[in-house]
């Protein structure tokens, strides 16, 4: 007897080829496991809310040596032990709504935070960091006011949103569908001429279809005489639709039927369709749309018929396609900084601050300085006091060692930066589809581009985590990306480790919110070394051991937590010194809880591992398969699939409890096929592994 083994994992998810190509090591769907250093698949452990925050009044997570913080704006808020509250006032007052990006310097938290009225600010250890106020204020105007709202109304699910001078150019992303829109501003400075102008460019236009011209005769009189009483022509646009005479016969009912059978029973060209009521023959045009409602109409008759005929088919339309409302919205009035400039889209509100729209909204620490990006400028901080200092609060180009790189002057790519990477001890520089790499010193003179990637970079900027030694990941337009050193130059190059699942994530990012994908973040799980990706419900991990040759993509989906995608969707990742820490609405979720060791329970979500369609090298042979081994620890259900134009039709084929090989006895599997794919799910209670495959078969006729 044949048999097919399936010796491990290592590849696992990979969907770049068909269902029936697929290597058999690879996984079609890979489901709350991950990869081991053997290359087994191995259950997840269980996400444990263990930290319930006060309802809407905390927003983020972070760690600093070890200790857990979230942050919020008001005061007095309390948080159960073992998490710290830092609070963030706004001068504005406002409602802290979203934590942009956060880094530890000198033991502290640096902290670049959002407000509900559109405004940005920086905070070192809890405390304002003014000298951004200047920066904002001088690279800021009624332009990047524009540009920052064009990129808060390109999230919207609705519409697509472009900056165009100082206005955001809204289009509704389904032609044909509109959206409601409304402006709104508030004064926050001493001229109060701030305007924010909405010009409908384009109107929306549902699609119609068009409609076919018609013309309605009448036969009124006459009476049976073959030959004689007839209707001798019907001349529309100059041919005739009736091709021989009609005799009047009967009745004026039945000569208009009579005319409407021989209409539709001669072709014409254009062609032409009736149907008689009565005395009443309604004609038709088959081309549909306006052309035809010129064609003149004209009869004759003999004999004592009568027949009344309008002189021109009438009452077609053209085809109406359907068009995308295009809203202009266009800022004016003197620049102040404290303004804010309000958009509602199908009444949910964006607020800018004009001079948050310079304001630095991603940082990163490397060598005793803070970095920030800008529009297209990445600054750093300086130093202070005698001896000199780091000091992360000092920005202005005054302080010694601090400035900033105009990165748009270095590559034209880079006129919009997204965010900052630590790569081998240099900078990349990111905007949504440029990298540039930069060496970075003390000394500000000494900072040098090295390198420019064009084509490559994110629009994500929480997810760029630096994996090992040598490689950042993050999440691209194009898939899941690394900078990798190519040579022993350590020039980077843009890897494509995520070559394998980039279909998938693509489709997946391209069908979700663009506030989701934006807001996606990541962390590199310091006990196994693990990247994990989290964008909106599904969390994309990689597995990487180069010892035992595993690079290995699985996902993670928190069931345990809800069954909503919403309950699922994780915000923020941080690492503390026990654990992987998820931030899901208002919990905190220990990776493995409090021990670590906590794996789900009473069935509280299913892993689920699904195999390619297999062939065992002879796809032509048609193959009868005779039972199945499974090397294996914990319980799971075995079930196979033999046809891969249906591959969700599978029958459940056994239950086992660990390794069947040995003293347990095959499990039996009756099928005929060319090919063969087996899907496990478990719902095990505790640790669970899954080792190896073997499928045993007979050939046809063997």
């Amino acid at each position: 007897m044949a048999y097919l083994l399936v010796t491990d994992f290592i590849a696992g998810l990979d969907t770049r080829k068909s269902r029936f190509t697929a290597a058999p090591g690879s996984l079609r769907i890979a489901r709350n496991v991950h990869l081991t250093r053997g290359g087994e698949v191995e259950v997840r452990k269980k996400f444990v809310p263990v930290y319930q925050l006060p309802a809407g009044q905390t927003k983020g997570v972070t760690t600093v040596r070890g200790q857990i913080y979230v942050f919020g704006s008001a005061a007095g808020v309390i948080v159960p032990p073992g998490v710290i509250y830092q609070q963030l006032v706004s001068p504005t007052t406002a409602a802290l709504t979203k934590i942009l990006s956060t880094d530890n310097f000198d033991g502290k938290i640096y902290a670049v935070a959002e407000f509900a009225d559109g405004s940005i600010y920086h905070y070192y250890n809890g405390v304002r960091v003014t000298d951004w106020d200047a920066i904002a204020s001088s690279i800021s105007d009624n332009t990047t006011v524009a540009t920052a709202l064009a990129a808060k109304l390109d999230a919207h699910d609705a519409i697509s949103a472009i900056a165009s001078g100082p206005s955001a150019v809204a289009t509704a992303d389904v032609p044909g569908v509109p959206f409601t829109y409304a402006v709104a501003t508030a004064n926050g400075g001493a001229n109060p001429d701030q305007t924010l102008t909405a010009i409908l460019n384009q109107p929306n236009v549902v699609e119609a279809a068009a409609i076919q011209a018609k013309v309605k005769l009448t036969v009124t009189g006459g009476s049976a005489s073959a030959g004689v009483n007839q209707l001798k022509t019907l001349k529309i646009n100059g041919v005739d639709a009736l091709m021989y005479p009609v005799d009047w016969r009967s009745s004026n009912a039945t000569t208009a039927a009579d005319i409407a059978l021989r209409i539709n029973s001669f072709v014409t060209v254009p062609n032409y369709t009736a149907v008689a009521s009565g005395a009443d023959v309604t004609i038709t045009s088959v081309t549909a749309g306006a052309g035809p409602n010129a064609f003149a109409v004209a009869s004759t008759v003999a004999g004592d018929v009568v027949v009344t005929t309008p002189a021109t088919l009438s009452g077609g339309v053209d085809h109406i396609p359907a068009r995308a409302q295009v809203v202009s919205f266009t800022v004016g009035g003197t620049f102040e900084p404290q303004d804010v400039f309000q958009i509602a889209i199908n009444n949910a509100a964006m607020s800018v601050q004009a001079g948050a729209s310079g304001t630095g909204t991603f940082v990163r620490t490397l060598g005793d300085k803070m970095y920030a990006v800008a529009q297209s400028l990445m600054y750093f901080s300086g130093f202070t006091g005698t001896p000199p200092v780091p000091d992360p609060t000092q920005w202005g180009t005054d302080t010694t060692g601090a400035g900033f790189v105009n990165m748009s002057t270095q590559d034209g790519g880079s006129s919009q930066l997204t965010g900052l990477a630590v790569y081998q001890n240099k900078m990349a520089v990111l905007s949504r589809r440029n990298t540039q790499i930069w060496s970075v010193d003390a000394d500000e003179a000494q900072n040098r581009q090295i390198q420019v990637l064009v084509n490559i970079g994110t629009g994500s900027p929480r997810t760029l985590s630096a994996f090992g030694e040598q490689d950042v990941f993050f999440l691209s337009e194009s898939g899941i990306r690394s900078l990798r050193a190519r040579d022993a130059s350590n020039l980077a190059s843009a890897d494509d480790v995520g070559s394998s699942i980039d279909g998938e994530v693509i489709q997946y990012t391209h069908d979700l919110n663009e506030v989701l994908v934006r807001d996606a973040c990541a962390t590199t799980e310091p006990f196994e070394g693990r990247y994990l990706l989290a964008v909106g419900p599904t969390m994309f991990v990689f597995s990487h051991f180069p010892g035992s040759k595993v690079s290995a993509w699985t996902t993670y989906v928190l069931e345990e937590l809800g069954d909503t995608d919403a309950a699922r969707t994780v915000t923020d990742l941080a690492v503390s010194h026990r654990s992987i820490i998820a931030r899901v609405g208002d919990q905190l979720c220990l990776y493995g809880g409090q021990t670590g060791q906590e794996y789900a329970q009473d069935e509280e979500f299913e892993y689920e591992v699904q195999l390619p369609f297999l062939d065992a090298g002879q796809p032509g042979q048609t193959k009868n398969v005779e039972s199945v081994d499974v090397g294996a620890e914990g319980f799971w259900d075995v079930f196979m699939a033999l046809d891969p134009q249906q591959p969700d039709v599978k029958e459940l084929i056994a239950k086992i409890k660990d390794s069947t090989y040995g003293s347990w006895g095959r499990n039996v599997a009756v099928g005929q096929s060319t090919h063969f794919s087996l899907t496990l799910k478990s719902r095990t209670k505790g640790y669970a592994r899954l080792a190896n495959l073997m499928v045993h078969f007979t050939g046809q006729g063997d």
